[in-house]
C-alpha cells in the first residue's frame, strides 16, 4: 500500500520541488534588495495557502496524499507568481534578463554551494549513524530519548539557518561592494544573535528537560535519559549556531573551501568519529557528548579560518 502513496505523492512533488528551489533562490535576491519583509510575507502566504488547500483537498475532496502534494504545488506556484511580480515591478537592483549560460559561473556556483550540499547530505548520514550506534549499544529506549531531544535540535537548526540565509545576501552584497568592515560587522551581529538564541534554548533544556520528556512518553527510563542527557547535549546550542553562520559567511564571500570544511567537519567527519568512538565506551552519556564535542572543535576550526580571512591571508 505504501508504494502507491509514495508514487501518488512524489509524482506531483517532483514537479513542485523545482518550483521550491526557484522560490528559495530568488528569495536571496529579494533580501539583497533590502526587502526581506516582502519575502517573509510571501512565505507566510505560502504556508497559509498550503494549510488551507490541504484541508480542502483532503477533507472535502477526498484526494488523500495526491491532494497534499497538489496543495504544495499550487501554493508554491502562487509564491512564484508573487516573486516574479516583485522582479518585474518593484526591484531596483536585480532585474530579470535574457539567460546566457556561463561555464565559469556554473562552476563557481556549484563549488560555492558545495558546503550546503554537504551539510544537507551529512544530516541523513549522521542520523543513520546515530540510530545504528544507539540501537546497537543502548537499545530502542535510547533512540526514543535521542529523538525527543533531537526535535529541539532540529527546530534550533532551522532558526540558525534562517539567520544565516537572512544575513548571507547582505554579507555577499557588502563584500562585493568592498565594504569589508560592514561585512565583518554583519557577521559579528549575526553571531551574537544566534549565540543569544542558543543560550536561551540551552537554559530551556536545562530547566525543563524532565517536563519536556514527559510530554512525549510515560516511560520513566526514557524520561530519565532525556533529563540526564539533555543537560549535556544542551551545551552544543551555544556553539552550533555560530558554526552555521560561519559556514554561511564563507559561502557568501565566495570561499567555498572553508565553508565546505566547516560543514563537513560538524556534519560528517568529526561527528562520525565521535559517534563510533564514544557510545561503545560511555553508553548513552557518549551519545549526548557527541554534539558538544563536535561543535566545540568545529568552532575552533571556524575561528582559525576567520582569522586568516580577516588578515587577508
Amino acid at each position: 500500500m505504501w508504494q502507491f502513496f509514495f508514487k501518488d505523492y512524489y509524482g506531483i512533488m517532483l514537479v513542485q520541488l523545482p518550483v521550491m528551489v526557484i522560490n528559495s533562490s530568488y528569495g536571496m535576491f529579494i533580501r539583497g534588495e533590502g526587502k526581506p519583509q516582502y519575502f517573509m510575507q510571501v512565505n507566510i502566504l505560502n504556508v497559509l495557502l498550503n494549510i488551507f488547500l490541504d484541508y480542502l483537498f483532503v477533507r472535502w475532496f477526498g484526494w488523500g496524499v495526491k491532494g497534499i502534494a497538489l496543495a504544495s504545488l499550487l501554493a508554491g506556484a502562487v509564491t512564484l507568481v508573487c516573486i516574479l511580480y516583485f522582479f518585474l515591478k518593484k526591484s531596483s537592483v536585480y532585474k530579470l534578463g535574457r539567460f546566457e549560460f556561463s561555464r565559469m559561473v556554473c562552476k563557481d556556483t556549484l563549488l560555492n554551494g558545495s558546503s550546503e550540499f554537504i551539510g544537507e547530505i551529512s544530516l541523513s548520514i549522521s542520523m543513520f549513524a546515530y540510530n545504528f550506534v544507539i540501537l546497537r549499544n543502548i537499545g530502542i529506549e535510547g533512540v526514543t530519548a535521542f529523538t525527543i531531544v533531537g526535535y529541539i535540535a532540529f527546530i534550533f537548526s532551522m532558526v540558525t539557518i534562517g539567520f544565516g540565509q537572512g544575513a548571507s545576501s547582505l554579507i555577499s552584497f557588502t563584500y562585493g561592494a568592498g565594504e569589508r568592515g560592514l561585512t565583518k560587522e554583519l557577521r559579528r551581529i549575526t553571531n551574537i544573535m544566534v549565540l543569544a538564541a542558543g543560550a536561551a534554548v540551552m537554559l530551556f533544556v536545562l530547566g525543563g528537560s524532565e517536563w519536556y520528556g514527559s510530554l512525549f512518553v510515560k516511560n520513566d527510563t526514557v524520561v530519565q535519559m532525556v533529563r540526564s542527557g539533555a543537560g549535556i547535549y544542551a551545551f552544543s546550542f551555544l556553539f552550533s549556531g555560530i558554526n552555521v553562520i560561519n559556514s554561511f559567511y564563507f559561502t557568501s564571500i565566495g570561499r567555498a573551501m572553508e565553508s565546505a570544511v566547516i560543514s563537513s567537519s560538524r556534519g560528517l567527519v568529526l561527528l562520525l568519529i565521535f559517534i563510533f568512538i564514544l557510545p561503545p565506551f560511555l553508553g548513552m552519556t557518549g551519545v549526548w557528548l557527541v554534539a558538544p564535542l563536535t561543535e566545540v572543535l568545529t568552532l575552533f576550526l571556524g575561528l582559525f579560518f576567520i582569522r586568516k580571512a580577516d588578515s587577508g591571508a
